[in-house]
């Protein structure tokens, strides 16, 4: 008998950060239990990319990257889809979190410390996880442009053929915008916390919590830095 290969599905994870004293925290959260996928685990934000995400109308509303860049980031064959993790990424912090990844042309974020624009910008999250409006069309609402390169890319895992399902996962990390609070998505998310990625590591060891090996992987790589800043030297380089 011939097992059909299983198809790979694009995807992007954002690792959500924090600055402290000392050093730098992740935003972790927990999926619900009964979950088909990962129920249980603890994750990063994150997800499938959409076909969306890489339409010509969501990659003119990217600023700081080109598709050319980005592909040059990625080392991906497909400029547009190379651009596409990108925006997929913000677009599942957003569902996932509510923390948003978008300016206007003058790169002022939307000021969520005002009550009436977090209240409007929390009705389209809802709208949007509920399948009644796309991100682009929040984008284009607000004239507002996907903040492309906020985003650091460190990590990619194509995960192994005996994985229920395959994804090829670019994961990258951001620094959380001034004024914007986490506010995880409950019909997924059951739990959340901030933590050192060796906090993260330490819990999993005491088998406290559930972590993917494509998670411990890139908790790994950020445990080996000592400030936020030390690890965007080594992965943008400015």
């Amino acid at each position: 008998m011939v097992n059909e290969e299983k198809e790979i599905k694009d995807a992007s994870t954002v690792v959500l950060s924090r600055e402290t004293k000392d050093s730098f925290e992740i935003f972790m959260t927990q999926r619900k239990k009964d979950l088909p996928f990962l129920g249980g685990f603890y994750v990063f934000p994150g997800g499938e990319m959409d076909e969306e995400d890489y339409y010509e109308t969501c990659l003119k509303r990217s600023i700081g990257l080109s598709p050319k860049e980005a592909q040059d980031i990625l080392q991906d064959p497909d400029p547009k889809k190379s651009l596409g993790h990108f925006v997929a990424a913000i677009r599942e912090l957003y569902e996932e979190t509510g923390i948003l990844l978008a300016c206007n042309n003058s790169r002022d974020f939307p000021d969520f410390g005002d009550d009436d624009i977090k209240s409007k910008f929390d009705g389209y999250r809802t709208m949007l996880n509920d399948g009644k409006m796309t991100m682009n069309e929040v984008m284009e609402k607000e004239d507002l442009y996907y903040a492309v390169d906020e985003l650091v890319y460190f990590y990619h895992r194509v995960a192994p053929k005996i994985a229920p399902v395959r994804f090829n996962a670019r994961f990258f990390i951001v620094k959380i915008p001034d004024g914007q609070t986490p506010s995880p998505y409950e019909k997924e998310i059951e739990g959340s916390e901030w933590l050192t990625p060796q906090e993260t590591l330490d819990k999993f060891k005491k088998r406290d919590i559930l972590l993917a090996p494509p998670t411990m992987a890139s908790l790994r790589i950020l445990a080996k830095f000592g400030s936020f800043e030390e690890l965007l030297e080594e992965y943008k380089g400015d």
